[in-house]
């Protein structure tokens, strides 16, 4: 006997899922419960993989002056200016380089 594939993607609450997996082994069944439980998790670290990808690839022009940004801290203008990072995820991991800080490096960017 065989059982047909099932898309845990699909399934919207644990009631859904315990009424289909029934007939499956227990430990399938506590599987396709976590999986349903921490999908907001999941679903949300993938998002953040998929923006640390596009920041990855969004390069800073090498003769960019950072002293334009007057809105980020001059700690971190100073940072940047000495590391010279060539894209914006490389920035991203600076020390001392808050998020609002590469967000505003993002906009000054996406003006360009």
């Amino acid at each position: 006997l065989t059982r047909p594939e099932i898309n845990l993607e699909s399934l919207k609450s644990i009631d859904e899922i315990n009424s289909i997996v029934s007939a499956y082994d227990p430990e399938i069944q506590e599987q396709a419960e976590i999986n349903i439980r921490y999908k907001g998790y999941i679903d949300k670290e993938r998002e953040t993989v998929a923006k640390n990808k596009r920041l990855e690839n969004m390069r800073i022009p090498t003769d960019f002056d950072y002293n334009l940004l007057k809105s980020i801290s001059t700690e971190a203008r100073q940072k940047l200016e000495k590391v010279r990072p060539v894209t914006v995820a490389q920035a991203a991991r600076i020390s001392g380089i808050s998020p609002s800080d590469v967000n505003i490096l993002l906009i000054f960017l996406n003006k360009k």
